[in-house]
């Protein structure tokens, strides 16, 4: 083997070897950032401040005229319906449902599953003639003392009478009405 040949098998192993270890030092450093970039994402979850509601009924004021995403109480629309939420550390939230100056009506909850971060819930209920009426509920995942900041219900007419399907849908915007607040 001439040197010129030698020479050129040596730089091809030298190559390789420096290719496999340049490989081996990018998985380490890629390897090192992902487990660094989960214990980093696990702290700031571990110091997000925990919102625990008290005991007491929140009265969430809805409307479908909402000049923002979000509810706002200063630009929202006349309170065309009202969730109300009873909360109680020992039993799951209990929700009721009421058309402005009329009595509430105890809802049914069921799973449901809009997407939405802050979560979502699915009622049912008779209305006061003993109609049936379906709600899915999309929670903000921005929470404060009173509850979700915002809460996007899409509500009807159930189309088969137990819940499946809806027609008539109409979409509220809804929010923690001024005056309401936990009573500890």
């Amino acid at each position: 083997m001439s040197s010129v040949g030698f020479r050129l098998i040596a730089d091809t192993r030298l190559a390789r070897m420096l290719r496999d270890m340049v490989r081996r030092i990018a998985l380490i450093i890629v390897a090192v950032v992902v487990v660094a970039a989960a214990a980093l994402a696990l702290l700031a979850h571990r110091n997000r401040p925990q919102v625990h509601l008290a005991n007491g009924t929140i009265t969430y004021d809805c409307t479908s005229h909402s000049a923002q995403q979000d509810y706002d109480p200063r630009t929202a629309g006349p309170t065309e319906f009202q969730l109300i939420a009873k909360f109680d550390k020992s039993q799951p939230i209990e929700w009721r449902v009421a058309k402005p100056g009329e009595a509430p009506i105890r809802a049914k909850q069921f799973h449901a599953n809009t997407g939405s971060i802050g979560g979502s819930r699915g009622l049912l209920w008779r209305d006061k003639e003993d109609k049936p009426w379906v709600a899915t509920l999309s929670f903000s995942d921005i929470v404060g003392s009173r509850g979700p900041d915002t809460i996007w219900v899409s509500m009807g007419r159930p189309a088969d009478g137990a819940g499946k399907g809806a027609v008539q849908s109409v979409t509220l915007t809804c929010g923690p009405a001024p005056a309401s607040s936990l009573n500890g």
